[in-house]
């Protein structure tokens, strides 16, 4: 069977299809970075179609004829509107499912799915509090409407149909949330903190007389400033006079560690870490940012910064502490200025104004203990852009740029589903454009399990009457990479189906030669006309992920080396090897902890990256994108060959116990050392999993990453391109039974 392999990826379609028997004959992919490594990987003859951009092709009418199977998945688009979580704000980009982000009602809830599409309807609006924000004009917000007698009751209100004139719209609060941080900083810690957000810089570079490394921050201060290091009583520090500035030097490795949580590089400098501090501690560290990038008189304070994720964890900061209003507005300076005869560059930088006390609230008014905004402007924008989507537990809402929304609807769902025109401005109506152009005579596609639970069933519901619509009889199954022999715990939902009229059969479930039935115990098969809402599938297995602990922060003054994990009751501690890429710092209680019987928990990110999962089951689902330490892998603790020398470098020496069913590889990075407490003979280092072991993970061969690696690929690429990649060997179980339906068709037609 000929196919076509639209969104291509590295070709995990392609390598399971090929293997159980079947020709490409072409391929569509815009990332040029996986698109290298595809070309690196696969035997690409000189008249394979090749399509580099599926949203520019018009007319694919020259493929009809030429193919059988149509494969694909849903990509994903990135967009730099800012979400606030727990943690401060983050680009959407960078938002992950599982994270926890505030809702309209200043609640936090969990992320359940993440969808990006492309919109031409699209609106920019400007409110006090934000520098703007471009919405989707059915995009919902929540809104006061301005009457004779006062406001209206708060209601959701789509964003075209906004009044400048009369809507104020949420500011959502995060003053429920204060408090509750386990990592103490004191408040001269705080002050400095501040200062180095300001025009500090992190010196941890490796010294030239040793095999050590330096612990320094460096805090930039004017002369008329230095009475401000009156602040600084606890810590040691000297000053070094430069030609235009005082460099305050302070060594130690706990503040170093500290600022790591702000960013180093004036552009990637953030503040969300102190969003659950005390007031006393936030009000400190705006004190030592205001003093450092701000000016302050008569209770008005204004800064800026090149950082807008800063600047918007400021003003959260700000409002938390003083409950005043504030405008955040961005300034484009020219690119280049000539400073005392130096032509110097400049960026853009965002500018942040309010008071310390909250007598004036400017365009925001407080309405029954809540915040709103006065809308100032609202400009229809006609050009084609990215956008997105984020799924919520049970609010269905989230705060971006400093307001509340709604969840936007990306499939057109108002009561009149007409299918195939409602999936206009997805990526999957270019998948249906191709099957309603070329009429192959089956198609396979591949999406996330969110995918079933989106709006409630609406958006599944449309994409399966689109194919209804196209001539196609459909099926879809739920399938689990760890049952088609992979360790991994990725759950991802295959739609397949054939063209009414030319013959074929249904493909799920699937029936392996071991009588294993895939899919029959907790999916389900859904006929051509499903009008049902797609509902949640759960998977029911003895193989389960196992995480033992994550990674926290010390709280104590004297840095330190350890970090508290508990498996069994026993709290194990971790030390950092030397020269670890992670350098984990933790609270240290040992044989201290009176707490036998519970695991320790003592704070840390919940985020994927920040936990430790044991070796023994199955990894955690990869993803292109991610945070935390084990950022788009998680972390593992690997045993150690020689745990009796915790300070030798391994070099790749490790344990592979029998039973082990995850393929694993020497890491590059000593990142650290797990020892039990009772049994010193027990060790293992904690690491990420490398480019070569996700590749393995998600069924390719070494001999295929090697090619993609050999090209000069990065590691950050192959990371992210084992995170979008299909499981091959998913993909390999229905290639054959296409094959065997395939050849069943031949037969009958004999």
């Amino acid at each position: 069977m000929k196919f076509l392999d639209v969104f291509s990826g590295i070709g995990g379609f392609r390598m399971g299809l090929e293997q159980a028997g079947h020709t490409c004959i072409g391929h569509i992919e815009k990332d040029k970075y996986a698109l290298a490594s595809y070309k690196a990987i696969y035997d690409i003859k000189e008249d394979e179609y090749e399509g580099k951009d599926v949203t520019e092709i018009e007319d694919f009418t020259e493929l009809k004829g030429k193919y059988d199977l149509l494969v694909g998945g849903f990509p994903c688009f990135s967009g730099d509107t800012l979400v606030t979580t727990i943690t401060g704000v983050k680009p959407i980009k960078d938002i992950k499912v599982g994270e926890r982000v505030l809702t309209h009602n200043s609640k936090f809830k969990e992320v359940l799915n993440v969808w990006k599409k492309e919109s031409d309807d699209l609106y920019k609006i400007k409110y006090q509090g934000s520098d703007g924000l471009r919405v989707t004009g059915n995009h919902k917000l929540y809104v006061r409407s301005k009457t004779e007698n006062g406001f209206t009751d708060a209601y959701w209100k789509e964003c075209k149909d906004l009044d400048t004139d009369l809507d104020y719209l949420i500011v959502p609060s995060i003053k429920n949330a204060i408090g509750k941080s386990v990592q103490h900083i004191s408040l001269e810690e705080a002050w400095i903190l501040g200062r180095y957000a300001a025009d500090g810089y992190i010196q941890d570079n490796k010294r030239t007389d040793s095999n050590t490394y330096n612990n320094k921050i460096v805090l930039c201060i004017g002369k008329s400033k230095i009475k401000d290091l009156e602040h600084i009583k606890e810590y040691h520090y000297t000053i070094s006079k430069q030609r235009t500035v005082y460099k305050v030097i302070l060594c130690s490795e706990r503040l170093k560690n500290l600022a790591y949580n702000i960013g180093k590089g004036s552009a990637n400098k953030k503040a969300g870490f102190m969003f659950t501090q005390s007031i006393e501690i936030i009000k400190e560290f705006l004190k030592g940012y205001y003093a450092g990038d701000g000016y302050l008189k008569d209770n008005k304070v204004k800064c800026s910064s090149v950082s807008k994720r800063l600047i918007y964890d400021i003003s959260i900061l700000h409002s938390i502490a003083y409950n005043s209003s504030f405008s955040i507005s961005n300034f484009i300076p020219p690119k280049k200025k000539i400073i005392e005869g130096r032509e110097v560059n400049q960026n853009p930088y965002w500018i942040f104004s309010s008071r310390i006390d909250s007598d004036s609230k400017g365009h925001m008014l407080e309405i029954e203990g809540e915040i709103w905004t006065k809308l100032k402007s609202k400009e229809r924008i006609y050009n084609t852009h990215k956008v997105y989507d984020l799924e919520v537990k049970d609010e269905h809402t989230y705060t971006v740029n400093n307001i509340g929304v709604h969840n936007c609807q990306s499939f057109s769902i108002a009561g009149h589903r007409k299918g195939f025109n409602d999936t206009r401005g997805t990526m999957f109506f270019y998948l249906a454009k191709i099957l309603e152009q070329t009429k192959p005579s089956f198609f396979l596609f591949e999406n996330v399990k969110g995918l079933l639970s989106h709006d409630k069933g609406d958006t599944f519901e449309v994409i399966l009457n689109t194919l209804d619509e196209l001539g196609y009889n459909t099926s879809w199954n739920l399938f689990n990479s760890k049952d088609f022999g992979v360790p991994q715990n990725r759950e991802r939902v295959y739609i397949t189906g054939y063209l009414r009229g030319r013959g074929g059969r249904e493909i799920f479930p699937i029936r392996q030669t071991s009588g294993k039935d895939y899919g029959n115990e907790y999916t389900n098969t859904v006929p051509t006309r499903f009008r049902g809402s797609g509902g949640e599938t759960y998977i029911k297995s003895e193989q389960k992920i196992k995480q033992i602990g994550k990674f926290i922060q010390s709280s104590r003054k004297s840095p330190s080396r350890y970090r508290v994990f508990d498996e069994t009751g026993i709290s194990p501690t971790i030390t950092t090897a030397q020269g670890g890429g992670l350098n984990p710092h933790i609270i240290d209680k040992g044989n201290n902890n009176t707490n036998k019987n519970k695991i320790i928990s003592v704070g840390g990110g919940k985020s994927q990256g920040n936990k430790v999962y044991s070796p023994k089951g199955l990894s955690v689902t990869l993803s292109a994108n991610g945070g935390g330490q084990g950022a788009k892998t998680g972390l593992y603790a690997i045993p150690i060959i020689t745990p009796n020398r915790l300070k030798k470098r391994q070099h790749g020496r490790r344990y592979k116990t029998n039973g082990e069913p995850m393929f694993t590889l020497t890491a590059q990075d000593q990142h650290g050392v797990i020892i039990n407490n009772k049994q010193k003979e027990l060790g293992y280092r904690i690491r990420r999993l490398t480019p070569k072991e996700c590749w393995r993970l998600q069924g390719f061969p070494d001999w295929a990453f090697e090619r993609a690696k050999a090209i000069g690929t990065s590691d950050t690429q192959l990371y992210k391109q084992a995170g979008n990649a299909v499981t091959v060997n998913v993909v390999k179980a229905i290639g054959e039974e296409f094959k065997k339906m395939e050849k069943e068709i031949k037969n009958d037609s004999k």
